[in-house]
């Protein structure tokens, strides 16, 4: 009996079985990790800040997807498939974990379009019903209130079939993430087609075979400098080679090229008080960065301020300012009234000749100078 029961037990699906958490989601040998604490950055008044910026309408867009503020949120937690070395086509999904109040629920089906509802036992799914991804659609699973899942089929259905156990960050993402006040950050495995396909300034740069990066981090923490000191916000990227034996300075020299030149044009001339408090420094395999933004406030003005420049920056490169320069330039507050002024002094000056002639394109009246364009 102990046997039949164990072999029943066996094929029911674990979301019947025990009680989901968020940790049950996390795919297997996942290769990229992107964290939010919403929780400490409502606390520390950042969230706030950018609520009130010009950010407000990505909020908005996150908000109608989950249908609740995104104040109620606590964390996210998300696991995007990244491109591998692997031969043949590749479908890059992921899993995205949310986690707060109990106002986030699965999103009502009726206000979903192009979704359709499925079950696994208990479990009410929404699945994406789309022709280009019908064999492996997106979905949004809520085991409970407070939870909510939004993932690629082939990463979570192993897991609510019982048939794969969550997985676990490796060595290197612990130690890159490790310590005091994580605000966000993204960690991700580097493969040789990402770094091919990434920003011109580092695909064209000639690795040793032995000493590719392999790790990037990018992370935002808040920490004191001791005891009873005010909250201070730190911007960090770490770059994280095989050996460490020429990959990090080759990368540190052209991230100085890249500061120089940001310092020195024009449309980035608010921000160069950030760009000369970049913190450049090799540490065995690691190129690390870093950047004070100051208390929480200040931060916040800092990174929205540097948003819309940079990514024009990762789009563009390093190496077309005079292009930039052409669309940079707008005229001043003073400059835009000088055409309007011009006018109302100049009125009465043009009536006075009243004896000469018209010269509306040269095609009436033959002009002073006797070159009239008359046919």
């Amino acid at each position: 009996m102990r046997c039949l029961a164990a072999a029943v037990l066996a094929a029911v699906p674990l979301a019947a079985q025990q009680k989901l958490e968020a940790r049950t989601f996390v795919p297997k040998d996942y290769r990229c990790e992107v964290f939010v604490d919403f929780t400490a950055v409502k606390d520390n008044g950042m969230y706030d800040g950018f609520r009130q910026s010009l950010l407000q309408p990505v909020f908005g867009i996150g908000e109608r997807v989950l249908g609740v503020e995104l104040a109620e949120l606590a964390r996210i937690r998300a696991y995007p498939e990244l491109p591998s070395d692997d031969a043949g086509p590749q479908r890059h999904g992921g899993v995205a974990i949310y986690e707060g109040s109990d106002k986030i629920v699965l999103p009502p089906a009726d206000q979903m379009e192009g979704y359709k509802q499925e079950k696994v036992g208990d479990l009410v799914l929404l699945v994406q019903d789309q022709d280009w991804n019908r064999e492996d659609p997106d979905l949004f699973v809520s085991p409970k209130p407070g939870l909510l899942v939004y993932a690629t089929r082939h990463l979570v259905q192993p897991l609510l079939d019982g048939k794969a156990t969550p997985g676990v960050p490796s060595g290197e993402f612990l130690t890159l993430t490790a310590g005091r006040g994580n605000l966000a950050y993204v960690v991700m495995a580097l493969s040789k087609r990402m770094l091919a396909n990434g920003p011109s300034e580092l695909s064209e740069l000639q690795w040793s075979e032995d000493d590719q990066p392999q790790f990037l981090l990018l992370r935002l923490r808040q920490d004191r400098a001791a005891e009873g000191d005010d909250m201070t916000v730190v911007a960090e990227a770490v770059l994280r080679h095989r050996t460490g034996k020429d990959g990090p300075a080759m990368v540190e020299g052209k991230l100085r090229e890249a500061l120089a030149w940001l310092k020195q044009h024009p449309r980035f001339g608010a921000m160069k008080k950030w760009w000369n408090k970049v913190e450049l420094k090799v540490d065995g395999r690691d190129l690390q960065v870093r950047l004070p933004l100051g208390k929480p406030r200040d931060a916040t003005g800092a990174l929205v301020t540097m948003l819309a420049p940079m990514l024009m920056v990762a789009r563009g490169g390093f190496e077309a300012p005079a292009q930039a320069v052409q669309i940079e330039v707008a005229p001043t507050p003073a400059e835009t009234e000088k055409p309007a002024e011009k006018p109302k002094e100049e009125k009465p000056k043009q009536e006075k000749p009243k004896d000469e002639p018209p010269k509306a394109g040269g095609q009436q009246g033959s002009g002073q100078n006797g070159k009239g364009g008359g046919r």
